[in-house]
């Protein structure tokens, strides 16, 4: 009878350096399917190969923790420098650039339905230890469908720790970045 062995991808790094943090944010921070803010998963994709030269399709669709939403932006006008001419004084040109109007434009944008954050982007404010103890679970189940063995418990542990070390407390994206790694690095055989 022959045994299967599920295989790991690759992950070679220093689970506290640059090496973790560019893993996280190529693998959940900078991924377009999932929210940055709570790790909930927005969009879902299949690729179908199709024809005889292997062309490719990619069907895209937001999942149920997504949610239509929008955001707003500023309009400015951009026109050419002006110049004031010394001899006489006169001013040529448009409007200065990059002026700011009261005119503003309405984005419709993916929302997370969780944490409310426009277009999955995690917001500026730094996280309570509740808060991001919170996310761990997601941040898990993430990893654990791009093909990683994590070792939940560890991630939990990290996450705590570091939350409550008040030199690192304040830095969310590296404290997951590191709780990440070391729970993936953990759960090696």
């Amino acid at each position: 009878m022959a045994t299967t062995e599920t295989t790991q991808p690759s992950l070679t790094l220093t689970a506290s350096g640059d090496r973790a943090l560019a893993f996280f944010e190529r693998r959940i921070w900078h991924d377009g399917h999932i929210c940055s803010g709570c790790f909930a998963r927005l969009r879902r994709s299949t690729t179908d190969e199709h024809g005889d030269w292997g062309e490719t399709t990619e069907q895209t669709w937001r999942t149920d923790d997504a949610v239509d939403g929008h955001d707003v932006l500023a309009k400015g006008t951009v026109g050419v420098e002006t110049t004031r001419h010394p001899a006489d004084g006169k001013v040529t040109g448009t409007a200065p650039k990059r002026e700011s109007t009261s005119t503003y434009h309405v984005v419709p944008r993916t929302t997370c339905g969780e944490c409310g954050s426009v277009g999955g982007r995690a917001g500026s404010e730094t996280l309570s230890t509740g808060e991001a103890i919170d996310r761990v679970p997601r941040l898990v189940e993430r990893l654990r469908e791009q093909g990683f063995a994590v070792d939940a418990d560890r991630v939990f542990d990290v996450v705590r720790h570091l939350k409550t070390t008040p030199d690192r407390a304040s830095d969310d994206k590296r404290i997951f970045a590191t709780a990440a790694a070391m729970g993936v690095e953990s759960a090696r055989p």
